[in-house]
């Protein structure tokens, strides 16, 4: 059981608070206290206040952050400066994905895991689980040819090739122009990011980020060679999403037909991490490699 610290009592606070004590009735945490910038309670639904100042002075495992995406950031910051470790934060929302499993979500954490992937899902990935970004593959998509071929050779391509600006393209559902790059034959669509300075900056902070001892690497595509040429790739964890069922080896399949007839097989694929579509066990496949389906889906 983990002993928890909760900061903020705001509105997130009150629309946590059944999904916090559900969790405590399972014994998957101990809530050890409340802190905020208030200073009016002694207690908060039977938890205690801990005033900020003196939060060091009790004993904890994880904080559990209740507050906006702004404020947020902002309990991240102050928890920095009086010397709290980032890796023991975590926002409150994560306490209400589906079959949420707090040992296997700490285990996931504390792995620092990095994803490669073709378009956003990786970056849909860490949103959606309040992951810490260990991968530059954020907010952007490649062309699955020189994707495949890069991941032949990524760690040295990513610690010895840099970025060579090629174009701008426009955006439609963003409305702005963005920037594209190649890096050793792979093109690299930045369409999240109308400031190539600001891109090509993100990018090199978080490819120094990337943990190399524990990389995920995910792909889609109906095309069974570039699946084969998948399959042979030397990562322990990956999977290429398909349309169809096949004998490749780490391919699964998602049944469009069923799900959506009338999406394209890239929103599938980004619903799928969203939680717009239940096909498989998202935190099961990042801690394996194995996509167990939801059982939810028939």
């Amino acid at each position: 059981m983990y002993k928890v610290l909760i900061w903020g009592t705001a509105i997130e606070y009150d629309q946590y608070l059944v999904a916090i004590k559900y969790y405590e009735d399972r014994k998957s945490l101990q809530v050890v206290g409340v802190t905020s910038d208030d200073h009016y309670y002694s207690y908060l639904d039977g938890y205690p206040f801990v005033p900020k100042q003196d939060l060091m002075k009790i004993s904890f495992d994880r904080i559990l952050i209740c507050a906006s995406k702004e404020k947020t950031a902002d309990i991240r910051r102050e928890a920095a400066a009086m010397g709290i470790a980032e890796d023991i934060l975590f926002s409150a929302h994560i306490l209400l994905l589906p079959e949420f499993d707090f040992d296997n979500y700490i285990k996931l954490s504390e792995s620092r895991i990095s994803i490669f992937a073709c378009n956003c899902w990786g970056g849909q990935v860490y949103k959606r689980l309040g992951l810490k970004v260990r991968s530059p593959f954020y907010n952007m998509y490649e062309l699955v040819p020189g994707y495949v071929r890069f991941l032949k050779n990524a760690k040295e391509i990513l610690l010895h090739e840099r970025l060579q600006f090629r174009e701008k393209q426009y955006n439609d559902e963003l409305s702005f122009y963005y920037p594209v790059y190649d890096l050793a034959g792979m093109e690299l669509h930045m369409n999240n990011s109308p400031d190539p300075e600001e891109a090509e900056r993100k990018w090199y902070e978080r490819c120094a980020r990337i943990n190399w001892d524990n990389l995920f690497v995910m792909m889609y595509s109906d095309s069974e060679k570039y699946a084969e040429e998948f399959a042979d790739l030397p990562y322990r964890k990956k999977i290429c999403f398909t349309t169809k069922e096949t004998d490749i080896p780490y391919t699964y399949c998602l049944p469009i037909e069923k799900v959506c007839p009338d999406k394209k097989f890239g929103q599938i694929v980004l619903g799928s991490v969203t939680g717009r579509y239940k096909l498989y066990d998202l935190m099961e496949l990042l801690l394996t490699g194995r996509p167990a389906r939801e059982e939810r889906v028939q």
